[in-house]
């Protein structure tokens, strides 16, 4: 069956068939109709909202950096900041640091197709529902191409710093848990402005929800992490069982140090965070209805991947990777560009490079351990890169009735190979394309190809001059 989004009370029972657009899946009991979604749209981060007002953050400080000086100078901090603080560093009972590790293990065993997908289906996808675009419209991130080339970057920063190192996430003194610290400080901040704002930007909290709400928390946390495994599946790359556990496992961590609702879970399984992630497709998708944002914002980050280093594809193949990997429909009402059979063969040629690089690296372990180094080397070197060789503080940059001429200010900091933060010094970036680099991670095994097609060759041609010159032909016993 199918259905509009905004059914709050949608026909359907456990065992039902669902299909909208190119997702179909068997409604379980794990799923949320609409009526159940609907009300997390008026619940946001009390605890982070409750820091933001107290220190009267402003958009451009370092949050972190504000909050530590506040509770190294206070002999009697505020309970507002102490609570947040003790919140963000318990470790969860549930937690285990060694399934942490395996997990971000294997994002790094996957990197290249993940981050693929991050961009060409779970961003430009989730620029379908038509109530997020309100607040991404509002805040301005992708208004422009340089813009969202920007944001693009950072949002990769982000995740790199909380996969970097089993120490990532360690609390206060790794890098991942210090950016998440950020960013869910800077969403509380955007709610604050937002609300605020709401009559000028034509923004209704009871209509669309509190900004940056708990069903948008749970949206993007099941995108970044289910998703990706029904992206690989598209993509013709299957995680075995444990490996989608334990990657998993990382994402409830950091969804859980996002201020996500501890009593929800969405991520407790694989098989329930699945669940969460259709039942918000089927709650919150709706680019028809959206007043032509999902169009406008989709076009922007195809925009902003488009005819830039160190890849330089064209933008027609960025519409087309969208569809071979979102599907003909979804794309169609996204208004995304069609290209044509070649831009088609040529992205089933670059999924077909990184699924046998993945391949490849099971068989040969040697060459596994050589393609993760190697990626974190080159995501790294990349990001700073096209950071201008600065490491974002999360700032928010583009904020709705910000005074003109107020600028973005980042410190320059770069990571050392324990994933913490130091002082950024000069890094001389190649600019090598993807497709070098897959060339020289696939080395090994041309090589070893190469040289038993020359040893099979070696044989045939020996087996053939010894036909002709002694006039012996081999033949096949029965």
């Amino acid at each position: 069956m199918d259905w509009k989004a905004g059914n709050l009370w949608p026909e359907v029972k456990v065992g039902d068939k669902v299909r909208r657009w190119d997702f179909e899946f068997t409604w379980t009991e794990h799923h949320k109709p609409g009526h159940v979604l609907e009300p997390l749209r008026q619940q946001g981060d009390p605890l982070a909202d409750d820091v933001v007002s107290f220190l009267k953050l402003n958009p451009h400080q370092d949050v972190y950096a504000k909050v530590s000086e506040y509770l190294s100078t206070e002999d009697a901090p505020a309970v507002q900041v102490l609570r947040f603080m003790e919140e963000m560093k318990r470790v969860p009972d549930w937690l285990d640091p060694s399934q942490i590790e395996r997990g971000q293990r294997v994002f790094w065993t996957y990197g290249f197709p993940i981050l693929t997908l991050l961009c060409h289906f779970s961003l430009v996808g989730g620029m379908a529902h038509q109530k997020v675009t309100k607040i991404l419209m509002s805040t301005g991130y992708f208004s422009t191409a340089r813009k969202t080339h920007y944001r693009l970057f950072e949002t990769t920063q982000w995740i790199l710093d909380t996969m970097f190192t089993p120490h990532a996430l360690d609390p206060e003194t790794g890098l991942g848990w210090q950016s998440i610290f950020q960013v869910r400080l800077l969403h509380a901040q955007v709610r604050q402005r937002l609300k605020k704002l709401a009559q000028d930007i034509a923004y209704d909290v009871a209509t669309d929800g509190v900004p940056i709400n708990q069903e948008d928390l749970i949206s993007t946390l099941c995108i970044f992490s289910v998703a990706m495994i029904e992206g690989l599946r598209r993509m013709g790359v299957r995680m075995s069982s444990e490996e989608q556990c334990d990657f998993i496992a990382v994402w409830r961590y950091i969804g859980y140090l996002m201020g996500v609702d501890e009593k929800i879970d969405p991520l407790r399984t694989v098989k329930v965070g699945m669940a969460w992630w259709q039942s918000t497709i089927m709650h919150g998708l709706d680019p028809l209805n959206s007043n032509g944002r999902s169009q406008i914002l989709a076009s922007a980050v195809i925009q902003g991947l488009s005819d830039q280093p160190p890849m330089y594809l064209s933008l027609r193949h960025h519409a087309t990777m969208c569809r071979v990997l979102l599907g003909e429909s979804l794309c169609d009402d996204l208004a995304l560009p069609k290209g044509t059979r070649l831009d088609r063969i040529a992205c089933w040629a670059q999924i077909g490079i990184m699924g046998s690089l993945i391949r490849g690296g099971k068989v040969w372990k040697a060459l596994g351990e050589r393609r993760i180094e190697r990626s974190k080397r080159i995501f790294q070197k990349i990001v700073t890169w096209r950071l201008a060789g600065k490491r974002s503080k999360f700032e928010f940059k583009a904020l709705p009735g910000a005074r003109p001429g107020e600028e973005h200010v980042v410190e320059e900091w770069d990571i050392d190979e324990h994933g913490q933060r130091i002082k950024y010094t000069e890094m001389k970036v190649k600019r090598m394309t993807m497709w070098r680099y897959h060339f020289a991670a696939l080395k090994p095994f041309l090589v070893l190809t190469a040289g038993v097609a020359g040893g099979a060759l070696g044989v045939i041609t020996l087996l053939l001059l010894t036909s002709r010159t002694f006039g012996y032909v081999p033949t096949l016993r029965h």
